[in-house]
């Protein structure tokens, strides 16, 4: 087990830290970055395209995933409100996300693992509780270990 800070509250804000650094990065469309300095080699990521729940198991299967949101013509912003409890070395939380699409003049549709957007203006596409898990590495920085979504409500896209 690594060593805690000194206030609980410092564990907290890293762990927000990483999860306002991996919207903030897959909106500028960083992929590579968030996958290798946020994800836990391990990580299992989720989609929920229509009533399925789909995994992504590592790294490179993320990264596959992602190839999807190039980003030409379109991008969009994350808002994002987390709840956070650590314990130890584990952290968990649920983030309350919508997504922001912003169009350009071009309309082009947006495949990411199965959910299709219209990028043409602007628009909510996207409403929902995320249910992460996270584990402090040696190095003491927080990774992603999961991430599953629930819908919150019927938007475009969803």
């Amino acid at each position: 087990m690594t060593e805690q800070s000194g206030h609980p509250g410092d564990n907290i804000e890293r762990v927000r830290t990483v999860i306002l650094r991996q919207a903030q990065l897959v909106d500028r469309f960083r992929h590579d970055e968030w996958i290798d300095g946020l994800l836990a080699d391990d990580v299992v990521w989720s989609l929920r395209p229509g009533d399925n729940l789909v995994d992504y198991r590592g790294k490179e299967a993320v990264r596959e995933l992602m190839r999807g949101a190039a980003g030409e013509g379109w991008h969009g912003t994350h808002i994002v409100q987390p709840l956070i409890e650590v314990t130890g070395d584990q952290a968990s939380s649920e983030t309350d996300m919508f997504y922001i699409m912003l169009g350009s003049d071009r309309t082009e549709t947006v495949d990411i693992g199965g959910l299709k957007y219209e990028a043409n203006d602007y628009k909510i596409v996207t409403v929902v509780r995320y249910s992460d898990s996270f584990v402090r590495d040696r190095s003491g920085q927080w990774r992603f270990a999961s991430r599953a979504p629930r819908r919150l409500g019927t938007t475009a896209g969803t």
